[in-house]
Formats: structure tokens, C-alpha cells, sequence
């Protein structure tokens, strides 16, 4: 497959947020976005801000009345900041499971002693 896209320039990107109705700001920390993060990754969190498409479209490729990039880049920040807390629960959650697998496997496989019996069917 001929890719025959060219790609374009920070400038142009940002030329191009504007022409679709985004109200980018400050054009020097639009573009510094833009750099270090991406056109392709932030166009998924500006989704949101889209008018709906018409005619079958998958978008309308045109933002909606007071779409800002820095809602956009917002929104990319707290995504970034919960995928890290739940990455770290995860994380919490495996330690603990391999950690407590021996004991648990000890519980289940190891008969109980009878006194232990005898105290649970007393209470």
C-alpha cells in the first residue's frame, strides 16, 4: 500500500484546528501540544467536541460552538492521571493475590484442625 498523504506541518495542524471552529489560545502553547503530544492522540479526545455528522459520515470533521483546545488537552490530562491511579491499583491488587496465593492454597489443601471446627459450629 502507496501512502500518498503528506504529512503536514505543526503550523498547518494548528492552521487546520482553527479552520474546523477550535478555539486554540495561545498559539505557541497550542503548537508545543501539538509537538509533544500529538495531532493523531489529541484528535481522539476532542471527539467529544465535534458537531454531529451528517449523511452516514463517521464525523463532521467541525467543532462544536466554543470548543477550546485546552478543554481538549484537559481532558487528555485526566485521562492520562486515571489511567495511572488504576495502573496502580492493578498493580496493588496482583502484588497482594501473588503474594496471599501460597496462604490460600496452604487454607484450602491443609486439613483444619478439629478444635478450629468445633469453635466456628459453637458461635
Amino acid at each position: 500500500m502507496k501512502f500518498t498523504k503528506t504529512p503536514s506541518s505543526i503550523e498547518q495542524q494548528l492552521q487546520l484546528l482553527i479552520q474546523r471552529g477550535m478555539d486554540v489560545g495561545d498559539h505557541d502553547t497550542a503548537k508545543k501540544w501539538l509537538e509533544t503530544v500529538g495531532y493523531y492522540r489529541l484528535s481522539a479526545y476532542w471527539l467529544p467536541f465535534e458537531k454531529p455528522p451528517a449523511n452516514g459520515n463517521a464525523r463532521s470533521k467541525v467543532f462544536e460552538s466554543g470548543a477550546t483546545l485546552s478543554a481538549v488537552t484537559d481532558l487528555y490530562v485526566f485521562d492520562r492521571r486515571l489511567r495511572v491511579l488504576v495502573l496502580e491499583a492493578i498493580e496493588r491488587v496482583e502484588v497482594h493475590v501473588n503474594s496471599a496465593g501460597p496462604t490460600i492454597w496452604h487454607m484450602l489443601t491443609v486439613p483444619m484442625p478439629i478444635w478450629i471446627t468445633a469453635c466456628s459450629l459453637a458461635f
